[in-house]
């Protein structure tokens, strides 16, 4: 049943449906004409400010324009362009406006107008839509499954991250295949490898065994030849748990370590010298260490105290 409300602005009786008070609960007026006049209402104000009508001082157009843009002058072109005409006309400086020019859109071929400085292919967004939907975007690439040897299409990041499945079954079948029995070819040890994954040593330290022997410094090499020439029989480069030896006289059980000036000046390496060899000793080994200077000023003085330790070493045998 409708409500019957008073007007605050001309006091005369209306009706409104119960659900426009239910929703809107701030109608005081029965009408726009009403709630622009009351300045008394919730939303209150002053009522709409009374307009004048003036002409434009460069084409001549009427305009209308409230009392106070009519008073000093604060209004009196009708446009933006007109305004810029005017101060042009009266020797002001105004600011060059952007040209604009006509392109042709890629899409439909209609043509448009747009400023200088826009980079605009298309005349609309459902142009810019309709023209790269059949477009590809994204590069792909032909790639074989490792498990099944089917070709597979996959993006071209994905296939530089490393992709080689095409599916997850074939991924899982992959990871699941059974364990391979190799050979260390440093430490001769033999161990259990998934056959997914490369490499041939055991530990990496058999790994970086095998590379400093492949690639041995200047001064090992040097060292190499006077061992060659005492005729001294050694190992290069072996690995013991986590530790690398520089040349090992198995038989013996002695480490010798060849340490360059530059790179064992440090406290740090000096540090990590001193774990290296108690981490040796308490494996039984008897570690010798030769400085860069004394192997090539005195190559004699290594010599000697080489043979001194395998002599010391002999000695210390149990008889047999």
């Amino acid at each position: 049943m409708p409500i019957a409300l008073v007007c605050s602005g001309c006091g005369r009786t209306y009706l409104v449906p119960p659900s426009t008070l239910k929703y809107h609960n701030n109608i005081h007026h029965c009408s726009m004409a009403c709630r622009k006049a009351d300045t008394t209402h919730r939303y209150g104000g002053p009522p709409s400010k009374p307009k004048t009508i003036l002409s434009c001082r460069t084409c001549g157009a009427t305009m209308m324009v409230t009392e106070l843009e009519a008073t000093g002058g604060r209004k009196s072109y009708c446009s933006a362009k007109c305004r810029d005409l005017g101060r042009v006309r009266w020797g002001a400086r105004v600011q060059p406006r952007i040209p604009r020019i006509t392109v042709t859109c890629q899409a439909c071929g209609e043509t448009y107008t747009v400023r200088a400085t826009e980079d605009r292919k298309y005349c609309s967004h459902p142009c810019a839509l309709a023209h790269q939907k059949g477009k590809e975007r994204t590069t792909y690439v032909e790639q074989q499954c490792q498990q099944c040897g089917k070709m597979f299409r996959i993006t071209r990041t994905v296939a530089e991250d490393g992709r080689r499945f095409c599916s997850l079954q074939c991924k899982h079948l992959w990871l699941c295949k059974p364990m391979l029995s190799l050979t260390c070819p440093v430490c001769d040890a033999t161990f259990e490898r998934k056959s997914w994954r490369k490499g041939v040593f055991c530990s990496k330290s058999c790994a970086a065994s095998a590379r400093l022997r492949n690639n041995p410094s200047g001064l090992e090499r040097h060292f190499a030849t006077l061992l060659d020439s005492e005729g001294i029989q050694y190992v290069p480069q072996v690995s013991v748990g986590r530790w690398v030896i520089d040349f090992a006289l198995s038989n013996h059980r002695i480490a010798i370590e060849t340490d360059g000036d530059y790179w064992h000046s440090s406290q740090e390496a000096q540090e990590r010298d001193q774990r290296k060899d108690q981490a040796l000793r308490s494996k039984g080994w008897t570690v010798i260490r030769l400085r860069e200077h004394v192997i090539h000023e005195s190559p004699q003085y290594c010599v000697e105290q080489i043979q001194r330790a395998i002599s010391s070493a002999a000695t210390s045998l149990p008889a047999r």
